[in-house]
């Protein structure tokens, strides 16, 4: 009988859990970069149009406060799901994600359908 580990890495489906959490890290990655990436250049939009400070109501303050926390949120999610797409390449492995990756690129990609 097999252990998991030597199961996993016969089959392909820990190369493809690897992707799908790579994935997951680069969406939450995104969207935890996008939120004060577009209040920075509406800032400067916004200061290059006036000539000065723009103003800041209490009312957009909190919303920038609620904004932040969600971005915090995504770090975290996107810290998770690296942190498990490593510890399941190199308990599988023993590689780095991105070597099982490039090693699973041509085999994932075969077509026999023949």
């Amino acid at each position: 009988m097999k252990s998991l580990r030597a199961a996993l890495s016969e089959s392909h489906i820990s190369a493809i859990a690897v992707a799908v959490l790579l994935f997951l890290f680069f969406d939450f990655l995104i969207r935890a970069l996008l939120g004060p990436l577009s209040a920075g250049i509406m800032f400067l939009v916004t200061a290059i149009a006036v000539h000065g400070m723009p103003f800041i109501s209490r009312r957009t303050a909190i919303y920038r406060e609620l904004q932040l926390t969600a971005t915090f949120y995504f770090l975290f999610e996107a810290a998770v799901s690296l942190a498990f797409a490593w510890l399941l390449s190199k308990w599988t492995y023993d590689a780095a994600p991105v070597t099982i990756l490039k090693r699973y690129r041509p085999i994932l990609s075969r077509r026999n359908n023949v």
